[in-house]
């Protein structure tokens, strides 16, 4: 119940910005998309490696302007992160663990710079939930697929669905009709163990988590204030 919480304050956080109320403040919305390059902290050892896995991220970006230099900036965000696991111990062998993950940021943002050209930096929260999972595994010449099914009893034992941590970037932003073009850069960092099964945890196990850079492209229209 305590990781779900972070989800649930989470999203209670951004309800709280819907409902800023202040004559001067400007409300955006719109979309942003690009890529992620993500893998799992895993201990790589005994010829092991471990090594980013490609992926797409997107969805839609709100943000509450206070004023020139501040804003709060929820976003609704779709994630495809995992890992890609190699080893040649027992001839070629390679695992790629992909993850797609319901995701909501919460950030503070800070803007600096003329009217037409202004550099951002952000750094905050986020929530999110695992949504579905595959593993494509590769050996001896021969691929296999499988889709991870949370039903089964053993999936759930070890298997944790709701992931927390920090997001942080800096990016450009520029004025382009209505709204702003921005480009950015992110990195994710997951700070809850993606495995909760306590018996695969051996003595020197090291902590699963989340470890994403995104870059992405957007465009957000603004509305009210000056």
């Amino acid at each position: 119940m305590k990781k779900f919480n972070y989800l649930k304050q989470a999203i209670c956080l951004s309800a709280i910005l819907f409902s800023i109320e202040t004559t001067n403040a400007q409300v955006g919305i719109g979309v942003k998309g690009g890529l992620n390059l993500s893998k799992l902290t895993i201990k790589e050892e005994n010829g092991l490696t471990n090594s980013f896995l490609p992926g797409g991220a997107g969805g839609l970006v709100f943000n509450f302007k206070a004023n020139d230099l501040f804003s709060l900036q929820p976003e609704l965000l779709y994630s495809s992160q995992g890992t890609h696991l190699k080893t040649s111990l027992f001839g070629d062998f390679s695992s790629k663990l992909s993850t797609n993950y319901f995701q909501l940021p919460v950030l503070a943002k800070l803007s600096f710079g003329s009217e037409n050209v202004r550099a951002f930096v952000n750094v905050g929260p986020y929530a999110a939930y695992l949504m579905s999972a595959k593993t494509k595994i590769s050996a001896m010449g021969q691929e296999e697929e499988v889709k991870v099914d949370f039903s089964e009893p053993s999936v759930k034992e070890s298997a944790n669905r709701f992931d927390f941590g920090i997001a942080g970037g800096l990016g450009v932003a520029f004025k382009v009709g209505p709204g702003d073009l921005f480009v950015e850069g992110r990195y994710n960092l997951g700070l809850l163990d993606i495995n909760k099964g306590e018996d695969t945890k051996l003595p020197d196990y090291k902590p699963m988590k989340n470890s994403v850079i995104n870059f992405s492209a957007g465009y957000i229209f603004f509305f009210g204030g000056k």
